[in-house]
């Protein structure tokens, strides 16, 4: 992540989530997520809830934003 980076917009996390669930499509008759989805789907669902276009990058922490470094890229380590 660039060091001076102070948001993410949701295009690039719903990119990053779309990203995921073409590697890993929801399973089972549940059509249950994979982990990675679930997190940036929670992510985006706040967003859309709170109507943001962006976040800052302080307000992702922990799983969420490992999750949201590691399909940010299509290049990316999955």
């Amino acid at each position: 992540m660039q060091p001076d980076r102070k948001h993410f917009s949701l295009d690039e996390i719903i990119e990053a989530l779309n990203r995921c669930m073409q590697r890993h499509p929801p399973e089972g008759i549940e059509k249950r997520l994979h982990p990675d989805a679930n997190l940036l789907a929670e992510i985006v669902g706040e967003m859309y809830w709170r109507k943001l276009d962006d976040i800052p990058v302080r307000a992702i922490q922990g799983e969420h934003l490992e999750a949201l470094l590691k399909w940010r890229t299509p290049d990316g380590n999955h």
